[in-house]
């Protein structure tokens, strides 16, 4: 649980999320002081997530503390906050699977935009598919001015869902169409002038300037945070969340034929 520690000089030890059975979750949990850092541990594979890890970081938003003021979210490694979802994921799964997963992917984005806590996403590395979702949904993103996020589902197959809704807000139609159509990444340097990076920085710096803005953020009035936050999603929300549910219905509906399961494993294939 979030620390209940005033003093930001106070640091929890590190919680390693389990999934029940002998494989560690690989996602980090580290209270300081108001702020709660969820840092991807999978670095041997790009950070790559797991539908269980989806999973673990939702519990991690959701069981954040009264007193935790900021989500700091970070990749290990230094090379890539996360490729995404791991492409075995969705290698043979059902519709029904499908949208389960798609599901669940949804309702951590869904934690993530209806927190009372401020959210910011350290971008030291790529940001690739459900972890470029993930820094569309949260507040504030800090990059490295050559960082790659896009949005690559379509050379799989299949469309881009869930909170890529939320990307033409942020970069004006024509790019997002060119994103979502081309599969194509761009850096945070060429999206910079958009607004959907709010601070580019050093590779190096990335992280540190994240925590050192949440650790600025933490020190706002809370409840105006959380009124302002909730009001930001409201305005959003009366066209954002039927792009959402009608998004889901689309991406399970790809998974009735074999064809989508196919270009999974002929995309798996192609990445050696």
């Amino acid at each position: 649980m979030c620390c209940r520690f005033s003093s930001s000089s106070w640091r929890s030890p590190v919680q390693h999320e389990h999934d029940g059975g002998d494989r560690p979750m690989t996602i980090d949990i580290s209270d300081n002081g108001q702020v709660r850092t969820l840092s991807i541990n999978r670095p041997a594979k790009a950070n790559a997530l797991l539908a269980s890890d989806v999973a673990a970081l939702e519990r991690a938003v959701v069981g954040a503390s009264e007193d935790c003021r900021v989500l700091v979210f970070t990749g290990t490694g230094g090379r890539n906050f996360s490729a995404g979802m791991d492409l075995g994921t969705f290698q043979g799964v059902s519709e029904t699977e499908a949208r389960g997963i798609i599901a669940g992917i949804g309702s951590l984005l869904r934690a993530v935009r209806h927190a009372p806590q401020i959210s910011v996403v350290a971008l030291e590395g790529a940001c690739i598919g459900a972890a470029f979702e993930l820094a569309l949904a949260a507040d504030l993103r800090v990059a490295h001015v050559e960082a790659l996020v896009g949005l690559p589902e379509v050379k799989l197959g299949i469309p881009s869902v869930v909170d890529a809704a939320l990307l033409h807000h942020y970069v004006g139609l024509s790019t997002a169409k060119e994103m979502l159509l081309t599969g194509e990444p761009k850096t945070a340097g060429e999206l910079a002038h958009t607004g959907l990076i709010n601070k580019t920085v050093p590779r190096e710096r990335v992280v540190t300037v994240a925590a050192e803005w949440a650790d600025e953020l933490a020190a706002l009035p809370a409840p105006a945070i959380r009124e302002q936050r909730a009001l930001i999603d409201e305005w959003l929300n009366v066209s954002l969340q039927s792009a959402v549910d009608q998004s889901i219905n689309t991406f399970g509906r790809m998974f009735r034929s074999g064809e989508t399961s196919e270009n999974v494993l002929r995309y798996t294939a192609s990445r050696g």
